[in-house]
């Protein structure tokens, strides 16, 4: 017999919320990932977890921030290296912003960002 779009749903949202329950965890292995591959580079959390505000429809904010501004593919390809490293499932809540010294200081001017690297 086949669940419900509702069963699904509700089983989908409660693994999100799962997931998100370890976003310390998370966060933690992406800066060390980052460090590893990008030493230049610095993490940062943001959004509605960095606020404290998140909900299980909420995704994990995590700004890679570079020493120059990246390329789209230099970007994508930064946060492919990420996925990978950290085996993480396609429906993972995880959001990773790659960025340059320019953009960074533009995301501090409107929203929270906790550090999450030793530099």
């Amino acid at each position: 017999m086949s669940r419900s779009y509702s069963e699904v749903l509700l089983e989908t949202m409660l693994e999100r919320r799962r997931m998100l329950r370890n976003w310390k965890r998370l966060a933690e292995a992406v800066a060390r990932v980052v460090r590893e591959a990008y030493p230049d580079a610095r993490v940062y959390l943001t959004g509605s977890v960095a606020r404290g505000e998140w909900t299980a429809a909420s995704d994990v904010d995590i700004l890679v921030a570079l020493d120059h501004e990246p390329s789209p593919r230099e970007a994508a390809q930064v946060i492919e290296y990420i996925w990978e490293k950290l085996g993480l499932p396609p429906n993972h809540p995880l959001e990773i912003h790659v960025i340059g010294p320019q953009s960074l200081e533009k995301y501090r001017r409107r929203a929270p960002l906790q550090p999450l690297d030793t530099k």
